[in-house]
């Protein structure tokens, strides 16, 4: 497949990798060792065990090789650098590892024997931390790319091949119609990252349209409620209006009170409600903004209105 790939003459670089499922692979390290506010901090700690007599945090990964490591990371050189590996920024923060530190990496039998002897081990290099996405399937933090004579250590028998393809700017439909036709004769599936890059968009505005259609229901449902509550409460007193009325209180002074009424339950309304966006916005759910302020001041804006647009129907009635 590698080589029908570069046959064809629109395509500017292909690069090969080889998934290792086959063999459980681990980092090890103590929990002093490890930093605290890494993303992969947790899992470490959810994995701690007792190795040689101390408790170790483990992390399971999984080798990728390419035979064109230096396409990914320009300075390497395989006489000079040896072993060495391309690891995610996140677990590399978690380990407190940086470009150029050396790290080990173990088989399973580390788990099975609760000690380092007798495990096939290699100690690797960092030549580079970033986000490894080698395909919308084979992405995120336990991937881990080698170099060839690393991943022979592990080698076994349950392999995934990843071909990535970049195509000319004006290759247009072409170079994809025939990647398509080389994945249906060799069983390969075959994914555009800008047919991906497009569902990610349309499906990113889908989840925009839906947060805000269930917005407007609840915030509608809550205007509902409050008129409902309001209209009924201002129904039960049009006999005490009315005896106000009669007894020389003007229509302006029932009106100042519905408003006075209306701006405290429109404040607790919109403390309760700043509260809620307080805990949301500390939690990290999301920011404060404009919207925000909005809400809130609607929210008062309704509680002032209500009361004086029923008062003045039902003394329009009267």
């Amino acid at each position: 497949v590698y080589e029908e790939i570069k046959k064809i003459p629109e395509i500017a670089q292909v690069q090969d990798y080889k998934i290792n499922y086959d063999n459980g692979i681990f980092v090890c390290k103590k929990k002093s060792d490890l930093n605290a506010e890494g993303g992969f901090y947790e899992n470490m700690l959810d994995m701690e065990q007792e190795i040689d007599g101390q408790k170790q945090c483990l992390y399971n990964v999984i080798l990728v090789t390419t035979d064109n490591m230096n396409i990914l990371a320009g300075s390497y050189d395989e006489q000079k650098d040896g072993r060495a590996a391309i690891i995610d920024g996140e677990l590399a923060e978690t380990l407190n590892l940086r470009i150029g530190d050396t790290f080990t990496l173990y088989d399973e039998q580390l788990v099975g024997n609760g000690s380092a002897d007798g495990c096939t081990s290699a100690e690797v290099t960092i030549l580079d931390t970033w986000n490894i996405v080698l395909s919308e399937n084979h992405l995120g933090g336990n991937l881990i790319i080698v170099d060839p004579i690393t991943a022979g250590l592990f080698s076994g028998s349950l392999h995934r091949q990843v071909v990535n393809v970049w195509d000319s700017n004006d290759s247009g439909a072409g170079c994809e119609s025939e990647l398509e036709q080389i994945s249906q004769d060799y069983g390969y599936s075959f994914h555009s990252a800008e047919r991906q890059i497009q569902k990610y968009v349309q499906s990113d505005k889908n989840q925009k349209a839906m947060h805000c259609f269930f917005i407007i229901v609840l915030v509608l449902t809550g205007l509902i409620t409050y008129f409902n509550t309001v209209f009924t409460n201002l129904l039960d007193c049009r006999n005490d209006f009315s005896v106000m009325h009669k007894i020389g209180i003007r229509k302006a002074e029932m009106y100042w009170m519905s408003v006075k009424e209306g701006i405290k339950q429109g404040t607790a309304a919109a403390a309760a409600v700043g509260a809620v966006q307080a805990v949301l916005c500390i939690g990290g759910f999301c920011r404060f903004h404009a919207l925000f302020a909005v809400t809130d001041a609607g929210i008062i804006l309704a509680g002032v209105l209500f009361p004086v647009l029923i008062l003045s129907y039902l003394l329009q009635k009267m």
